[in-house]
């Protein structure tokens, strides 16, 4: 499988689409899918100035590349309390869509717990996942920028995900 490396420059320009794509649409809150979304949550939270922000913890992948199924159902570990998000437009932000399962999770979650409608975003699909915005599609393993920033070269990562040095 083909890594493609995302530089922090292709990280800004993806959610700036995103941002393009959300103008006009009125949030109350960014709920950022942690861990992996935080960084493209904090920015495009701050594009659209959005004044409330979450953060759920969600497992269903290892952070291994490619990333090794942990659990067939996506396990909620943190989630904002009920009363943060009763009656919100809540905005959720993650770093990649592979199967949806986990995007689903969250909002199947949020919308239990009160709020009034929940938009999906992700930096980078991959597949065909039902998501409401998104920012780049590619076919291959992504290297975010903070993950280029690990000690271990990338092409240790995994034997099935080998470096791609074009774009």
């Amino acid at each position: 499988m083909e890594l493609v490396r995302m530089s922090w420059g292709d990280l800004i320009a993806a959610v700036r689409s995103m941002a393009r794509q959300l103008r006009g649409r009125d949030f109350d809150a960014v709920v950022a899918v942690g861990v992996s979304g935080l960084i493209p949550a904090v920015i495009l939270r701050e594009l659209l100035g959005v004044g409330e922000f979450y953060v759920m913890i969600v497992k269903r992948y290892s952070d291994d590349k490619p990333p090794r199924l942990l659990a067939e159902d996506p396990v909620v570990l943190q989630a904002p309390e009920p009363s943060s998000i009763k009656g919100k437009r809540v905005l959720v932000v993650d770093d990649l869509v592979r199967t949806g399962r986990t995007l689903e999770a969250v909002k199947r979650h949020l919308l239990s717990r009160g709020a009034a409608s929940v938009t999906t975003a992700v930096v980078v699909r991959r597949g065909r996942s039902e998501v409401d915005v998104v920012g780049v599609e590619v076919s291959g393993c992504v290297l975010f920028p903070w993950e280029a920033l690990s000690p271990v070269e990338a092409d240790h990562y995994s034997p099935t995900c080998k470096p791609h040095h074009g774009r």
